[in-house]
């Protein structure tokens, strides 16, 4: 199985500085919701925002100018499943999952693609290939599991806490 990904991770981690950065600074402006047809963070993108738009479809772009239609046929938030989970470290956090639809050639390898919906806007989206259940159409799912968008809390010495990053 190849992984590829189109950022590093230091281009990753600047980026999620500066989104976290602008929210402490501006929560309102990036809290709500995205503009629509312009370029917009996926972090900055609630559940609830894609949950709306299922059924509607989405434009990815692929090399050289050419695009995939896609179909959001189904946005699943992904509650704790028992107490144990529900006590985790990551128990605040959004977790969800969605499932496109797209048609069965050509097939998308799992990997990061720009995507572009006329009401949520044109965002950068991991997805993977998870089957084929008739040969008529393939389908990709993209999984979240993150913090929720907002000032992030501050440490004893009035500072946001650094980030901690498990393997």
């Amino acid at each position: 199985m190849t992984f590829c990904t189109t950022t590093t991770r230091r281009e990753f981690l600047r980026g999620s500085c500066t989104l976290a950065a602008a929210v402490v600074c501006a929560p309102g402006s990036l809290l709500a919701e995205p503009a629509p047809g312009g370029a917009v963070p996926l972090a900055a993108i609630r559940f609830a925002a894609f949950a709306r738009t299922v059924g509607s479809p989405y434009r990815v772009l692929l090399a050289e100018g050419l695009s995939l239609e896609v179909l959001l046929v189904q946005a699943e938030p992904k509650p704790p499943a028992n107490a144990r989970q529900a006590a985790a470290p990551d128990a605040g956090n959004e977790k969800f999952s969605l499932l496109f639809q797209g048609p069965p050639e050509p097939p998308l390898p799992q990997d990061t693609y720009t995507f572009q919906h006329p009401r949520i806007g044109t965002f950068a989206m991991f997805v993977a290939l998870v089957g084929s259940a008739d040969g008529t159409h393939r389908y990709y799912e993209a999984v979240f599991n993150r913090a929720p968008v907002g000032p992030a809390p501050l440490a004893g010495n009035g500072r946001s806490p650094r980030p901690t990053f498990t393997q």
